[in-house]
């Protein structure tokens, strides 16, 4: 398959993203004399290690960071560079990006809103912890799971007593403060409308979904405890725009702490909003460098 593929298309070069290192692509590529580059890759010490000679191939490898390039110049792979993560960029298009939703606008209002982001089973239970016991009739909550198939909706509808609305209902009950996303595709457009976003995942090791997505919006972006193996979360809380949680009782005074404070709120959004376009990446930086080689 890989050799009808190669040669059917003669690609003049080739790019993979991130961790889709294929040998056997490559291999075949390499025999066909045809360049190949690897982008926007982080270095990992068991898988690094176990396709090093893979590795070695690559025409040149674009890493996220500074600590990539020198791993993996210490493995032998010499053809490394630096160049940034690409996932900033991909979050500056996504604001640009046009999301109509009147209904939701409607339903909004001028209350507040927290948008609850990728959220696991152990997010929502500290998030449901909180949200019972703090209900503010001028806050709208938004919760929308990683997993959006119907039994896992049904069974959050039932931890909060069914007094939510759908987001595909399109006619919201106002009385109900809680909105639950039931489709896939629309969250990274539905923190625009949060004063505070709060991203899922961050419960499993290496779970934490992307807090790029708020962050571009300027939101304070709040996540769970493990988030060593997110560059970009670590490089937040030192910034004072991200912060971590491990419990209903943090969250309660995390979110007590931000959401009706306005000067605090639009000092984070000029931090985080920075913070994207500080680390922009220089497109045509790679492909002068791929044109080089």
């Amino acid at each position: 398959m890989q050799k009808s593929w190669s040669r059917f298309f003669k690609p003049r070069f080739a790019v993979f993203i991130k961790s889709e290192i294929w040998p056997n692509y490559i291999n075949e590529l390499k025999k066909e004399n045809v360049k190949f580059y690897l982008v926007n890759y982080v270095y990992n010490k068991y898988n690094s290690r176990i396709f090093r000679v893979i590795l070695k191939k690559y025409t040149k490898i674009f890493t996220q960071d500074e600590n990539s390039e020198q791993e993996l110049k210490k493995i032998g792979v010499d053809r490394a560079l630096y160049t940034g993560n690409l996932k900033f960029n991909r979050a500056k298009i996504q604001k640009k990006e046009k999301y109509n939703n009147k209904a939701l606008i409607n339903y909004l209002g001028e209350d507040k809103c927290i948008v609850f982001g990728s959220t696991w089973e152990r997010d929502e239970e500290i998030i449901f912890e909180y949200i019972s016991e703090k209900i503010n009739k001028n806050v709208k909550y938004i919760i929308a799971p990683h997993d959006v198939s119907e039994k896992n909706i049904s069974r959050i509808k039932s931890k909060l007593n069914n007094k939510v609305n759908l987001l595909s209902d399109y006619i919201y009950n106002a009385q109900s403060n809680i909105l639950i996303v039931n489709s896939i595709g629309v969250l990274k457009y539905l923190y625009k409308f949060s004063n505070i976003s709060y991203v899922g995942g961050g419960f499993k090791k290496k779970g934490l979904h992307n807090i790029l997505e708020p962050c571009v919006y300027g939101n304070p972006v709040i996540f769970g405890k493990y988030f060593k193996f997110s560059n970009e979360a670590k490089a937040l809380i030192k910034l004072k725009g991200g912060f971590s949680v491990q419990n209903s009782k943090q969250l309660k005074n995390t979110v007590n702490e931000l959401l009706f404070n306005a000067n605090k709120l639009k000092e984070i959004k000029i931090i985080n909003s920075k913070f994207i376009d500080d680390n922009l990446v220089s497109i045509n930086s790679i492909i002068k460098s791929m044109q080089n080689e």
